[in-house]
This record gives C-alpha cells, sequence and structure tokens, in this order.
C-alpha cells in the first residue's frame, strides 16, 4: 500500500495541534501513524517547559546559518517547536557553492519557510538572528544583493500560509538552531528529526529556557 507523505504530516500535525479527549482516545491510531513518519524521517520531540510560549494556534520555527568559506558551503538549521515549547521537528540541511555569509543567511530563511510548509503548518512566527535578513524579508522594496534569489523565494511562499511573521531575536534566544548548523556540518547528507532530537539539541534546548 502507497502512503503519500502529505497524508501522514496531516496526522502528525493534527494531533500536536488538537490535543483533546478524542484525540486521547485514538492513541494506538496515533502511535501506528507517528511510527510511520518515522521510518521516512529520523525523529525527534522533546519537551521544553521554559519556553516563551507562542499564540496556542500558532508554531515558532527558529532558523539559523553556519558557513565555511574555504569550502562554499554552507548547512541551514531549523527547529520548529508548538505553542508550550515542544520540539515538533528540526532540519540540518547543507548547501553547496555559497558565495557569501549573507547569501548563506537567506538560504537558511527560506529553508525555515519551506520546512515548515512541508510539514503543513499555516501558522508560523519565523524567528532568526540575521537581522539584515529579517528586515529584507519584512520589506516590501526589492532585494538587489546577492541573497536575491532566496529572499524572493521566502516572499513567493508566504502565500502558502494561512499566517506568517518574521522576527529578529539575539543569538543567545537562538542557540538550539545554531546548534543544529554545527551538527549538519558533520552529516554527508540533509536530516530531519521528528519525535526525538540529538543529544547536543536536547542540551541546547535546557539552556534555551
Amino acid at each position: 500500500m502507497f502512503i503519500h507523505l502529505s497524508d501522514l504530516t496531516v496526522v502528525f500535525v493534527s494531533w500536536l495541534r488538537n490535543r483533546s479527549p478524542i484525540i486521547s482516545q485514538a492513541a494506538p491510531f496515533r502511535r501506528n501513524s507517528l511510527l510511520l513518519l518515522e521510518s521516512i524521517y529520523p525523529s525527534s520531540l522533546q519537551s521544553n517547559n521554559g519556553f516563551n510560549a507562542t499564540p496556542t494556534d500558532h508554531v515558532k520555527v527558529n532558523f539559523d546559518a553556519s558557513y565555511l568559506a574555504n569550502y562554499r558551503e554552507s548547512v541551514s538549521g531549523v527547529l520548529i517547536r508548538e505553542d508550550n515549547g515542544l520540539v515538533m521537528a528540526a532540519c540540518a540541511h547543507p548547501h553547496l557553492n555559497v558565495p557569501n555569509l549573507e547569501v548563506t543567511e537567506a538560504l537558511a530563511c527560506d529553508q525555515a519557510v519551506l520546512f515548515a510548509r512541508s510539514l503543513g503548518f499555516g501558522r508560523v512566527i519565523v524567528e532568526g538572528d540575521s537581522s539584515s535578513v529579517i528586515k529584507k524579508v519584512q520589506s516590501s522594496s526589492l532585494d538587489k544583493s546577492d541573497s536575491f534569489a532566496p529572499i524572493a523565494n521566502v516572499k513567493r511562499r508566504i502565500s502558502y500560509f494561512d499566517n506568517i511573521s518574521f522576527h529578529y531575536v539575539g543569538r543567545s534566544h537562538n542557540e538550539p538552531a545554531h546548534v543544529l548548523t554545527k551538527l549538519g556540518h558533520l552529516l554527508p547528507l540533509p536530516k530531519t528529526w521528528i519525535w526525538e532530537t540529538p543529544d547536543l539539541i536536547e542540551e541546547a534546548i535546557h539552556r534555551d529556557r
């Protein structure tokens, strides 16, 4: 039997964002659905009670990037958390032939938006520690810098969401996403976690309380 990934993400997101007694009574079905997801995504989920809560109908998406100038390689790190701080998903995505740090940060923002949408989230708060990228995304002016293409992609994807906003946060409030980028340089391929985060990320989340 073929099961489309979008069907599984709908089950996953519905469970996390619509918790109720009815959902809890369907625990076996819920667990089986998540196990199917795990077979596609090496996974992760971790609670963080000290998280600065978001509106209950939104998820918070933090992104960061790291750049190896000598190799022209970058890694985008994205962490998605529920309104109470529960980590629902994370990814580390490498990019090749990246010309500079400016493009690196813009690619990470685009990856954050793309990742959130691929999991079916419609109401999103995006946070990053690159003030220049956040300003460009918020601006109605045409970006003529090296980061033109990824910034244009972000603006185009905005229409895919019911509600999306972009906010600057300092590095101290973005450490888990930053750690993801460092971990990504050690991985040979893009990596997505659902249901369980790596130890390094869990430690960073606890420090983010």
